[in-house]
C-alpha cells in the first residue's frame, strides 16, 4: 500500500502501480466454467430444499444419508415429470 508522508520517485510509483495491477489480475482469475458449475450446483440444492424441506427428519448418520438420497430421487422424479409435460 502507498504511504502518504513518503514521497516516492516516479520509478517507485511506476513500481508499485505494476504491483497493484497485477494484485488486480490475480483476484479476477476465475475459472468461468468451475463458477458455473457451482451455480447449477447451488440451484439444485435450493430446488431441492423447496421441494422436500430444508430440515432432515433422521437422527443417524445412515438414516440422514438414506433421507438425502430418496430427497435427491424425488428431486429427479419431479424433475422428469416436468419435462415430460413439456
Amino acid at each position: 500500500m502507498v504511504n502518504e508522508s513518503k514521497s516516492y520517485s516516479p520509478e517507485e510509483r511506476y513500481k508499485l502501480i505494476g504491483k497493484l495491477i497485477e494484485e488486480v489480475k490475480l483476484r479476477r482469475k476465475f475459472p468461468e466454467k468451475k463458477y458455473h458449475r457451482r451455480s447449477i450446483i447451488e440451484n439444485m440444492w435450493f430446488c431441492v430444499k423447496r421441494l422436500c424441506g430444508n430440515t432432515m427428519k433422521a437422527k443417524k448418520w445412515i438414516m440422514q444419508k438414506k433421507e438425502l438420497l430418496v430427497r435427491l430421487i424425488c428431486y429427479n422424479l419431479n424433475r422428469l415429470v416436468k419435462l415430460q409435460r413439456v
